[in-house]
């Protein structure tokens, strides 16, 4: 849906019935009287609703482009539950979130849609709602008490901060411990390098934004963390065995795929 003016609708109750909200461009707000000043939907955010008591959709920034979706399920109670407990209803998505492209193959299946399109459709939906679902899901302490501290915590920065320089002598400054021992005692616990655990990460990603999005390899390159694509690409074969395009056209069955600077 398109708004070139401000607007305002009201929905009545609908019991059983969801709405998943996706919005492209400007902004909106959803007024309900149980949040004071309503949820802000900003460009590039999901929002999971319940229609089990009444709101309205208001216009803050136009054109305010967004897309529908009321969905009904059982499981659905469960996705909407997981951010009630949170009071997180609206979720803020990345340029490069591989979501963006599950909202374009779920806006291409058509309305007259066939047995094997309701299953690609029931596909996306739950990659949607698993992925804004899971992070407000509290993480189990699987931690063992043998590794030191020091270690999770720079495991965790290289899991989630994997696109920053990475240099041993950062981390001997920050935990006062000496560079050779981080490298040992990492390797020692996690079976990997500091650095080629990083790599790891890294060229994981890469491929799951290969798949699930439309970026080019330059564009993959510098997210992930290297902005020299041919030293992207080399390492991409190193751990892969093939390049990056050569990976993305046999897994999306041998399409076409746009010309890179490996060809």
């Amino acid at each position: 849906m398109q708004s070139e003016q401000l607007f305002s609708v009201s929905f009545t109750p609908m019991a059983g019935t969801y709405l998943l909200l996706y919005t492209t461009e400007g902004a909106g707000i959803l007024k309900t009287p149980e949040i004071p000043g309503g949820i802000a939907l900003s460009q590039n955010s999901v929002l999971l609703w319940d229609c089990q008591k009444p709101f309205a959709l208001t216009t803050s920034m136009v054109p305010w482009n967004f897309f529908l979706f009321f969905l009904k399920g059982e499981q659905m109670e469960i996705y909407v539950e997981i951010g009630k407990s949170k009071r997180e209803y609206s979720h803020d998505l990345s340029q490069y979130s591989p979501l963006h492209q599950h909202f374009r193959s779920l806006l291409g299946i058509p309305e007259r849609y066939s047995f094997s399109d309701a299953l690609k459709m029931n596909q996306l939906l739950t990659n949607i709602l698993t992925d804004i679902s899971l992070p407000l899901v509290p993480k189990e302490n699987t931690r063992d008490a043998n590794i030191p501290s020091y270690l999770y915590e720079l495991k965790d920065r290289l899991d989630h901060h994997f696109a920053e320089s990475f240099s041993l002598a950062q981390y001997e400054e920050q935990f006062s411990i000496n560079k050779y021992r981080i490298c040992r005692d990492f390797s020692r616990y996690f079976h990997s390098s500091p650095l080629a655990y990083l790599t790891q990460v890294r060229l994981n990603k890469a491929k799951e934004m290969l798949l699930t999005t439309d970026l080019n390899i330059y564009e993959i390159s510098s997210y992930v963390g290297y902005e020299n694509v041919n030293h992207f690409i080399s390492l991409f074969r190193k751990y892969n065995g093939t390049t990056p395009n050569a990976f993305k056209q046999k897994a999306l069955g041998n399409q076409s795929v746009p010309h890179s600077p490996e060809e």
